[in-house]
């Protein structure tokens, strides 16, 4: 199974790779905490969605430098392995 991006909340939002949605869910409430994850999305999962391979996103991988691609290949340059990707807030 390979990764996949998943976007959590509309605004602002978290970006996480994972395989499948449980796991970034798990890797969501091991980062941000089981509290924040009730606060945002209480017990349904409606507001998080899987983000086609084909989307474009300008993703700023040092903090400054954009880098505008679509998730599949941001995913093949960026992630090896299941983790949080990028934030709206920073």
């Amino acid at each position: 199974m390979g990764l996949k991006m998943f976007r959590f909340g509309d605004d602002p939002c978290d970006w996480i790779v994972a395989e499948t949605k449980e796991q970034a869910i798990k890797i969501y409430k091991g980062t941000f905490g089981e509290e924040m994850f009730e606060e945002y999305f209480g017990d349904g999962t409606d507001n998080i969605e899987e983000e086609p391979n084909g989307k474009l996103f300008t993703y700023y991988h040092d903090g400054t430098t954009p880098d505008k691609d679509t998730f599949g290949n941001l995913i093949k340059k960026y992630c090896n392995k299941p983790d949080i990707f990028a934030c709206s807030e920073w």
